[in-house]
């Protein structure tokens, strides 16, 4: 009897310490499956060494705690805009008020606006042959009974919009780079002398097919590495650039549509109209 009770006895306590076992064996179990299922996304990470947020690929090795804050994306794609886009696309048309007030600098392409557009509301120091070279030199803008000089000018009188077209003279003169580097001197007295206005950079028109086949400097091809160079200069901020040749191209030869010039090189009066539509419609507001 006694033999037996032994035998209960021990099968019992046996029991209990292969429960308990058990019991260990499974919460240890547990533990490092959760401690894998957490270790898994720092893994992940690990293995990129970077972190994609919103759009934004940043490296994150040796980031201070404070250098991991979000950049918003909007602010992302502000500055992009900001700092890449000088070309103000067409928009619903300012009204015509807006040009009120406003000065186009320029040669004859300019000179053609003066004489034919009526445009009373606006000043023009333009003149035939005026290049980037000369434009602070000759004496083209009336006042009190006499001529001075653009610079003399915009020391007098304040805009708050500048509207510049020269270029097609400079052709035959130096190279795209000095062109620009020129301009841009022009560019910094403009600015000097009228800290306030907004400047729009006007490209330098392209020719005609006809005219561009006669193969001298006067090209379409020059015109176009000068182009390139003077968007630069434009900052979408205070400067913009105006492409004129997407308006007044014919596409199909992307030369200036010959319906629009009588000598291959000027715009017609009768185009007045449109390039006031034009700038109306590509209005910094």
């Amino acid at each position: 009897m006694e033999v037996r009770k032994k035998k209960r006895r021990i099968a019992y306590m046996l029991a209990r310490y292969h429960f308990l076992a058990a019991f260990i064996i499974t919460c240890a179990a547990y533990m490092i499956f959760m401690a894998a299922v957490r270790l898994a996304p720092e893994k992940a990470g690990d293995d990129t060494g970077r972190m994609c947020v919103r759009g934004i690929v940043r490296a994150d090795i040796g980031r201070d705690e404070g250098d991991d804050a979000e950049i918003p994306a909007d602010n992302v794609e502000e500055q992009e805009k900001t700092e890449t886009d000088s070309t103000l696309e067409a928009d619903s048309a300012a009204d015509p008020s807006y040009l009120d007030g406003a000065l186009f600098i320029g040669d004859s392409r300019t000179v053609m606006l003066k004489d034919y557009a009526g445009w009373d509301n606006c000043d023009f120091f333009a003149e035939v042959g005026l290049t980037i070279w000369n434009i602070f030199e000759q004496e083209c803008v009336e006042a009190d009974g006499e001529k001075i000089t653009i610079d003399a000018a915009l020391q007098r009188w304040k805009y708050d919009k500048i509207y510049i077209q020269l270029g097609i003279n400079e052709l035959g003169r130096g190279t795209a780079d000095s062109f620009c580097e020129q301009y841009s001197t022009v560019l910094s007295r403009i600015r000097e002398l009228q800290p306030d206005a907004v400047i729009y950079l006007q490209s330098i028109l392209h020719v005609s097919k006809q005219r561009d086949a006669k193969g001298d400097y006067i090209n379409n091809a020059e015109v176009n590495n000068r182009n390139n160079k003077l968007r630069e200069l434009a900052d979408g901020r205070s400067i913009f650039w105006l492409d004129l040749n997407a308006e007044f191209d014919d596409p199909s030869t992307e030369a200036l549509n010959e319906e629009y010039t009588s000598d291959g090189v000027h715009l017609k009066a009768t185009c007045i109209p449109a390039i006031q539509d034009f700038l109306l419609r590509h209005a910094a507001r």
